[in-house]
């Protein structure tokens, strides 16, 4: 049997993440939302976040903590998204230094979403939302951990660190 004979019909989109049948040392598992890091994070699938290792990496996927004010009463809450952090270079009154911005791997830039809609007033995604920029020492902080694989055992894991966007 040749090899295109075993191959599906239609092609798989990559995944680019170590598929694990147990949760390794030093790591969590955070259930996966919403499709706004697919195809390599999928709603329904739990995230494995590597929490030892929380050194920003240009273009890593990372679970990020972030604090939000609620309305009433005026009470800062923590909400965690996985997000992508991309690292850029500023220049600040003479200064140069390294920003750390944080978006979902599916992001879509504003303009973009504009120049697809020119005649109408568009609905801005949160897709469109970036957060930064932060330094070093703030942005590692935020990070909870790196996502290092995909959660793929036969049985649903007992425990998993929060549901939708809570730490």
């Amino acid at each position: 049997m040749s090899q295109a004979e075993n191959m599906p019909s239609t092609p798989l989109p990559l995944r680019a993440l170590t598929m694990f049948d147990h949760i390794p040392a030093g790591c969590i598992l955070r259930p996966v939302t919403d499709d706004d890091s697919a195809p390599h994070l999928r709603a329904g699938e739990f995230a494995i976040v590597d929490t030892t290792d929380t050194e920003p990496q240009h273009g890593e996927v990372y679970l990020v903590r972030f604090h939000r004010r609620a309305r009433w009463p005026r009470q800062v809450e923590e909400v965690c998204y996985i997000q992508q952090v991309i690292a850029r270079s500023h220049t600040c009154e003479g200064r140069s230094f390294i920003g750390f911005w944080t978006q979902c791997l599916n992001f879509e830039p504003y303009v973009e979403v504009v120049e697809q809609t020119p005649s109408l007033m568009p609905e801005i995604s949160h897709r469109s939302m970036a957060d930064g920029p932060r330094m070093a020492d703030e942005i590692q902080e935020a990070l909870i951990g790196r996502v290092v694989g995909i959660y793929q055992a036969e049985d649903k894991p007992a425990q998993a660190v929060g549901g939708k966007n809570e730490p």
